[in-house]
Parts: structure tokens; C-alpha cells; sequence
């Protein structure tokens, strides 16, 4: 084969192989303007690189591998490699400091707690919940039933075993990257939520969308172990929320 093809074929071929071994490095997700522990070995020098090459932040982790980057602007992210002892360990994506910034939430019926620690990630309080498309944070799976849109209750395990009301017509389980503890159980002609299984959250629907509408009331049940703190569970809000839309 001619040199000047297979020179092409070469690069293309090792261009592949690189993305390839970037796609199987572990993603992680980090808050800017925060202190964070990474999860990797101390006694290392270490660098985050931008995507244009441009060096982050770097040093040597004596201890741990502690790092705190300058606040990015609400509703910006920004990705970079993590680089140890010159070997590309994980790719990173970066988040501002209050990573709900700019989304809203009826706040009225929610606990006083759950109102703090989502105000503290950026979530804004809105006083119409009226509209099919208003989200709302709920401290009863009760208070639900009655509200349009989407709820949001972050459950205690003073709530459980909670039965699923005949106004939820279908339902759906889920498992995010934090694992939790719901579990459901099939009593006879009616569903029990409780605490003895590995579920995140539970998503319940009401009737069906009318009129061609997409929107159906909806309460998602949180884990009583739901962590505010968590860049995780906060980027699982953050997808949530901005998912429901008329």
C-alpha cells in the first residue's frame, strides 16, 4: 500500500483506539467554587486540563486530592480531563456553585429543611403552582393528589410503608448513581412503597394527558437517605425538573 495512504489510515486509526480509551475512563461530576475530595490515591502529582489543553488546577496530593476551582457563571458547565501522574484518569465535568439556578419551585407545602437545602443549590421559590407545567415540593405524598404538575417529595422513613393511591394510575421505579432504599410491594390489588429495596426514587402518574398534552400530574418519591450535599442527587433534580415541560 502506498505510504501517503496508509500514513492517513495510521492516524485515523490511533485517533480511534484515543477516543475509544476516553470513552471507557470514569466521568466524574464536580462543583466549582467548592472544596471537593476527589476518590483517588494520595502521594500523586496531579492536573485538570481544560479541552483546549488549558491547565485547571494541578498540584501534588499529600493526603488527599483536594481541589477548588473558580465559580463558573450559572447554567455553564464546562468539561476537562483529570490527569495523574501524567496518565488520564477520568474525565470531569464541571458545575457553577448552585447548580439549580434559574429553575423554580412552589415552595409552600414543603418541609422547612428540604426548602433550606434546595435554596442552598440555587432552587428559587415561585407562588403560582396553578399551571400544568409549575413544579412543586411537597412534604406528604397527600398533599400531592391535589396538585397539578410535577411534586417533588423528599420522603423520611417516618413516611413508610406508604401505599400508593388509587389517583396514581401507573408507575415507574428508578435507580440513579447514589443507590437507595425503596423497594415496593404488590398487596393484592394495591401497591405499598417501602424501605427494604435499592430504588433512588419512584416516579407516580395521575389519569392520562388530555387534549394532546404531553402533561400528566406526576409525584416522584425520594429515598429518605437523599443526600443535598451530593452533586449526584442535585444533578438528578437539576434533569428532573428541566424535563418537565408542557
Amino acid at each position: 500500500m502506498h505510504t501517503n495512504l496508509v500514513r492517513p489510515l495510521l492516524l485515523g486509526l490511533l485517533t480511534a483506539l484515543s477516543l475509544a480509551a476516553a470513552e471507557m475512563l470514569p466521568q466524574l461530576e464536580l462543583w466549582s467554587g467548592r472544596e471537593q475530595v476527589l476518590p483517588f490515591p494520595a502521594g500523586q502529582s496531579w492536573k485538570l486540563l481544560s479541552d483546549h489543553g488549558r491547565e485547571l488546577a494541578g498540584g501534588a496530593a499529600s493526603d488527599q486530592l483536594r481541589i477548588t476551582l473558580p465559580p463558573l457563571n450559572p447554567a455553564c458547565t464546562e468539561t476537562a480531563m483529570l490527569v495523574i501522574d501524567n496518565r488520564e484518569t477520568a474525565r470531569i465535568r464541571i458545575w457553577p456553585p448552585q447548580i439549580l439556578a434559574g429553575l423554580e419551585a412552589d415552595f409552600r407545602t414543603a418541609d422547612h429543611n428540604v426548602r433550606n437545602a434546595l435554596q442552598d443549590n440555587g432552587l428559587q421559590p415561585r407562588s403560582d403552582a396553578k399551571h400544568a407545567c409549575a413544579v412543586s415540593i411537597v412534604s406528604s405524598a397527600e398533599a400531592a393528589e391535589a396538585i397539578p404538575g410535577l411534586s417533588l417529595f423528599f420522603a423520611q422513613k417516618r413516611d413508610f410503608p406508604l401505599s400508593v393511591a388509587a389517583v396514581w394510575t401507573d408507575f415507574s421505579c428508578h435507580r440513579a448513581k447514589k443507590p437507595g432504599c425503596l423497594g415496593v410491594l404488590f398487596a393484592d390489588t394495591r401497591e405499598i412503597i417501602d424501605c427494604r429495596g435499592r430504588l433512588s426514587y419512584i416516579r407516580l402518574y395521575a389519569g392520562k394527558p388530555e387534549n394532546g398534552s404531553r402533561i400528566r400530574p406526576q409525584l416522584v418519591i425520594f429515598t429518605p437517605d437523599f443526600d443535598f450535599t451530593a452533586i449526584d442527587n442535585i444533578i438528578l433534580l437539576h434533569t428532573l425538573i428541566k424535563e418537565y415541560k408542557p
